[in-house]
């Protein structure tokens, strides 16, 4: 029997398989082993393999894209926010909201939420913080779970020089000259040729901005470049024109003659001799109309040159700023003081280098080499904003109003029948309407924004006023009335023949009387107007004849007043005894 301790041979063995196994790793041990059984043990059974645990992948965070990504400040913009590969799925509720964080000067407006993109209105107040804003997004149905964050720009807009170009697309074209002294003469007048140069800008803007000018200047070579000027505006021009007005050689000259005739009078009383006074009074007596004609001859241009200055010049005050916009070329004129360039007449060279020649202030070309450069100041404005205005075609419309008014008599009663025209000037097309049994009228559906005249007529009758006088329509107007002057009309006749140059007396209730004269047929008419109320009295008179009746008492209730005439019987003569 064999004995139950190993044998030596069986230990070495073992100390080899142990330390192979402490040695070797895992893996390899299993795939040995497996190799082993494989090798010694064949058999159709596949061993099972413990499967190896991997953790489970998060899914990766929604991407979304907001359009625009960025705005300015004191602007408002229409956002929408989406979900990259969102798909909708129908009967789902959970949409997406849209917030802005607190502070941030953007508030979101009028939402429209669905599921993969949501569309607001951000309005960015005037001093929201420039940066980029941390919009976040929520789910409806969790407002208080995961939030995603969207960047948002704000930038701020501020004024700018005039920029030569936009993105290299364009730019300020400026051209300039100094108008001769004679066009400027002609134009403005003695005055302002003396003592300013006339400048003509033309400025062509392709920018891309619409440009505010606020002021022109030149760099003026003569105070070695550092100093820049401004031009003179036209209120400094315009007061320089007045001034000379007040007391130029025309007005002067008329005060003169004007104020003669009573200075002249004051020595008739030393005058003793009647022919020498006459002849003295005949002088001053021919002052007059010899300056009524000297002020047609010599016609005061002064309000013509001002109102040229008005139209052509270019305003730099406050209330108006001249603005060019994009695409578009103004033609601007302005002026310098002559003194600026040249203060000594003596000494004066301006020019960049006095060697060349002497400065001659009447060569255009020496004024513009001693004005230097061309400055422009002004500030860039984006045009994005800027909203055309279209009138309203005139016609009906929900602003159309009405004008309506009444027109009575001297009786107060309203007069019918009476045609109303309704001017507009342009191209409104003129109106009419007709009074009504009381008198009242009216026009509906009037335009508004338009000036307007009506105007009355009716034959043999007068109104007051004539025509009404002009209004600018803006809104309902009512009580647009007229006074009609009460024609009292008549006729005489003789015989069943109408009776001419009969003299029939009116006498009004304060006593005033009128008269009137019949025509070749007879017939006559008095005139009276509101201030003058019934009842009235009217007598006929023509030489050897009498009337019936001998005096009428018209009444607003008479229609007419006639007269029938009777000639008055000549004496029978008185047989002699």
């Amino acid at each position: 029997m064999p004995s139950k301790s190993f044998h030596p041979v069986y230990q070495k063995i073992a100390l080899i398989l142990t330390i192979t196994l402490l040695t070797t790793p895992l893996s390899a041990a299993v795939e040995t082993s497996r190799t082993r059984n494989k090798a010694s043990f064949p058999s159709p059974i596949t061993p099972v393999e413990t499967p190896t645990a991997f953790a489970t992948p998060s899914p990766a965070p929604p991407i979304y894209s907001i359009a625009p990504s960025s705005g300015t400040q004191g602007r408002e913009y229409e956002v929408i926010v989406s979900q990259d590969g969102c798909v909708e799925v129908a009967g789902a509720t959970a949409k997406l909201n849209l917030h802005a964080p607190a502070g941030s000067g953007i508030t979101v407006t009028e939402l429209n939420q669905r599921q993969c993109q949501v569309t607001a209105k951000l309005k960015i107040a005037p001093d929201a913080p420039l940066g980029i804003v941390k919009l976040w997004l929520s789910n409806s149905s969790n407002p208080s779970g995961s939030k995603t964050l969207i960047d948002f720009s704000v930038t701020g807009v501020t004024p700018q020089p005039i920029p030569p170009g936009l993105n290299n697309k364009g730019q300020v074209d400026v051209f300039w000259a100094v108008v001769p002294d004679k066009i400027v003469r002609h134009n403005f007048g003695s005055s302002v040729s003396k003592h300013f140069y006339e400048i003509e800008v033309v400025i062509g803007n392709d920018s891309g901005y619409d440009l505010q000018l606020s002021g022109i200047g030149f760099t003026l070579p003569a105070l070695g470049g550092n100093y820049r000027i401004p031009s003179s505006g036209y209120r400094t021009v315009r007061g320089s024109l007045e001034g000379y007005g007040e007391y130029s050689p025309r007005k002067t000259t008329i005060a003169i003659l004007k104020s003669l005739p009573a200075a002249l009078s004051a020595f008739l009383p030393f005058f003793h001799a009647v022919n020498r006074k006459a002849n003295f009074s005949t002088v001053i007596n021919l002052i007059n109309p010899f300056e009524k004609g000297l002020e047609d001859a010599w016609p005061d241009l002064l309000p013509t040159r001002l109102d040229r200055l008005a139209d052509q010049t270019y305003r730099d005050d406050v209330s108006t700023k001249t603005i060019i916009p994009n695409n578009v070329q103004a033609r601007i004129v302005t002026f310098v003081p002559k003194r600026l360039i040249c203060p000594d007449k003596k000494t004066c060279n301006p020019l960049a280098n006095p060697n060349d020649r002497h400065f001659d202030p009447k060569n255009d070309q020496d004024v513009m080499r001693a004005l230097g450069d061309l400055v422009i100041v002004g500030h860039q404005i984006e045009h994005v904003n800027r909203v055309r205005v279209v009138s309203t075609p005139f016609g009906t419309s929900l602003t159309d109003h009405s004008i309506s008014g009444r027109i009575t008599d001297a009786c107060n009663v309203g007069v019918a029948g009476v045609t109303l025209t309704l001017s507009g000037g342009g191209d409104f097309s003129d109106r009419t309407s007709t009074t009504d049994a009381d008198g009242s009228y009216k026009f509906p559906n009037v335009p508004d924004g338009r000036t307007y005249t009506v105007e009355p007529e009716l034959q043999a009758l007068s109104f007051s006023p004539s025509i009404s006088p002009a209004f600018f329509l803006n809104d309902t107007k009512a009580n647009l009335n007229f006074s009609a002057d009460h024609l009292i009309r008549g006729t005489v006749t003789k015989g069943g023949v109408p009776l001419k140059d009969v003299t029939l007396e009116l006498t009004e209730i304060d006593g005033n009387k009128k008269t009137a004269t019949t025509n070749d047929k007879g017939e006559y008419q008095f005139e009276v107007t509101r201030s003058h109320a019934a009842p009235f009295k009217i007598i006929p008179s023509l030489d050897d004849h009498t009337f019936t009746p001998a005096e009428h008492s018209w009444t607003c209730a008479d229609k007419s007043a006639n007269f029938v005439a009777t000639p008055i019987a000549s004496p029978s003569p008185t047989p002699s005894p």
